[in-house]
């Protein structure tokens, strides 16, 4: 019994670590890209990490693009739609915790 359940444990760790992978993949990609120059970029076959780091391209985005004024209006939206959410939520979970009505039971499926 034990071994089985050593098993299971072991699958569901390989598993979890494919998944991880498959989930982290596109954001090591995008960095991966934003640092290749553009001879990498134009490579074929396509390279999935640069061959060298070019930072160019972080100094065009800065100098040619009000990147932290985008970067706080996204901010600002996040934090404003969360506390949105949060007094939302908390509306209704006093709702349901304390008041009666009907169908209260069919809320918590």
């Amino acid at each position: 019994m034990m071994a089985v359940k050593r098993l299971y444990d072991w699958g569901v760790t390989a598993i979890s670590m494919l998944v991880g992978l498959v989930v982290i993949f596109p954001l090591i990609y995008c960095i991966g890209v934003s640092l290749m120059s553009p001879s990498d970029l134009g490579s074929y076959p396509p390279r999935l990490f640069p061959s060298a780091l070019f930072l160019d391209n972080y100094k065009t985005v800065f100098s040619s693009t009000p990147i932290f004024t985008f970067m706080w209006n996204s901010f600002l939206i996040a934090v404003v739609g969360t506390i949105g959410r949060l007094v939302t939520s908390s509306l209704a979970a006093y709702a349901f915790a304390f008041m009666e009505f009907r169908w209260k039971k069919g809320g918590f499926c």
